[in-house]
């Protein structure tokens, strides 16, 4: 045999150890190939790559879909299905539909019944179809944060690092409720530390920036305002 087929026959020809992880089957791992810098017991043939990968896909996908699922179980049934010609102003859902997830939230604005609610709603449910974990707090759940304070466990510190570290947090209409000092001091150092971490936030308020400094104290007031519109992207209805 030539030195050159010799050559060849030994590129091609499999190491005893090259086999495929997998199913056995021997497989051709070149020497200058960057498998050779890992296990070989990982090594894969082609048809088990592609196999692995779709199972992977797979997974992936149903997790996604569970989530998802599990998620809308907390939409309020009312917003489960929105028609865009029967908002009250159709525009509005399109121009929060063009906020795209990340380092600025979404606030929305304006008076009762305008649709702000089932707007937001939309673009959650946009966000979870894509994989985003989303975190609702509602006004509802709020009001029992002093209760939970008061109790001197840890369940407050834990709830109020749940808002800060969800992947994307949804605030409907939480500035409903009445803002004592530790519901205050509570939206204030969630929507802070989420704006440090640049993790958004996807608000609703009837208040205007007048009012609702009006309703706060007047040494969180303006600060926590001025949060608002420097991490979200804010839409006036």
């Amino acid at each position: 045999m030539s030195g050159a087929l010799q050559k060849l026959s030994l590129q091609i020809t499999p190491n005893p150890s090259d086999l495929c992880c997998i199913c056995g089957r021997e497989i051709v791992v070149p020497e200058d190939s960057p498998l050779r810098q890992e296990n070989s017991a990982t090594w894969k043939c082609p048809d088990c790559e592609r196999s692995v990968a779709e199972k992977i896909a797979a997974r992936k996908k149903s997790e996604i879909e569970s989530s998802r699922n599990k998620f809308l179980d907390q939409v309020p049934v009312s917003f489960r299905r929105t028609e865009r010609g029967k908002l009250p102003f159709p525009e509005k859902l399109d121009a929060a539909l063009n906020w795209n997830f990340g380092s600025r939230g979404l606030l929305l604005f304006g008076p009762t019944g305008c649709g702000k609610s089932r707007v937001i709603w939309e673009v959650a449910k946009r966000e979870i179809g894509k994989g985003i974990k989303v975190r609702c707090l509602s006004a509802y759940e709020l009001i029992r944060y002093p209760a939970m304070f008061m109790a001197g466990d840890d369940a407050a510190g834990k709830f109020a690092e749940e808002l800060v570290e969800a992947q994307l947090l949804l605030l409907d209409d939480v500035f409903k409720a009445k803002p004592t000092e530790r519901i205050e001091e509570l939206l204030f150092t969630v929507i802070d530390e989420r704006g440090a971490w640049e993790r958004p936030c996807l608000i609703t308020l009837n208040d205007t920036g007048s009012t609702l400094e009006a309703r706060l104290s007047s040494d969180r007031g303006p600060a926590l305002i001025r949060r608002l519109r420097e991490h979200c992207q804010v839409i006036q209805f």
